[in-house]
């Protein structure tokens, strides 16, 4: 099934602190970051494939547009939105970012 999971990852200290080249680089970040990425699991071992995505730069963070492949919406919401964690956990000039919220899928 094909599903368009919407993220929103936040820079640290919100809106008040993000600057739009800071927005821009950490997008660009998460877009390399992303492209290494051939599938991910889900819930319960589910396998949920990325097939494209933007991650596109807003006052205070980027919002993450990813379309996948995943048995339902739900366990490809919860597949990239642990995946996005961890890519913004590990990654030194993402530092104290973090994934903010899961809009619904579509």
């Amino acid at each position: 099934m094909r599903v368009t999971v919407h993220i929103d990852i936040e820079s640290p200290g919100g809106p008040a602190a993000g600057d739009e080249l800071r927005a821009r680089g950490a997008a660009q970040l998460l877009m390399e970051a992303l492209a290494t990425i051939a599938r991910v699991e889900g819930p319960g071992g589910a396998v949920v494939r990325p097939l494209g995505a933007h991650c596109l730069a807003r006052p205070g963070g980027v919002a993450v547009h990813v379309v996948a492949d995943a048995p339902s919406a739900d366990i490809a919401g919860t597949g990239l939105r642990l995946a996005f964690a961890q890519l913004v956990g590990e990654h030194p000039a993402l530092a104290g970012w973090r994934v903010a919220r899961q809009r619904e899928p579509s």
